[in-house]
């Protein structure tokens, strides 16, 4: 079995060629900046959409009217933030 490595173009994963050694350098997903897990984003425009979601969740960036929803706040409580341009 030949390598990736010779005159054809390289393999491509998730925007990065591999290297000659197969190394991949592993991706570190975003975190929520309250409890420190995994948070996803979502294409929600407005962010009564994410309230009750069980897991983390913010607006993609450059959305019009940021937000982030903390689903592990504290045992009673989750976060939900709303920014506004000034």
């Amino acid at each position: 079995m030949g390598d990736d490595f010779g005159d054809d173009d390289p393999t491509i994963l998730d925007g990065t060629p591999l290297t000659e050694s197969g190394e991949i350098t592993p991706i570190e997903p975003p975190r929520c900046t309250e409890c420190g897990a995994v948070v996803f984003e979502d294409d929600f425009d407005q962010v009564a959409l994410a309230i009750g979601l069980e897991r983390c969740v913010r607006s993609r960036p450059g959305a019009e009217n940021p937000w982030w929803w903390c689903a592990n706040y504290s045992p009673t409580h989750r976060k939900c933030v709303q920014l506004y341009p000034r």
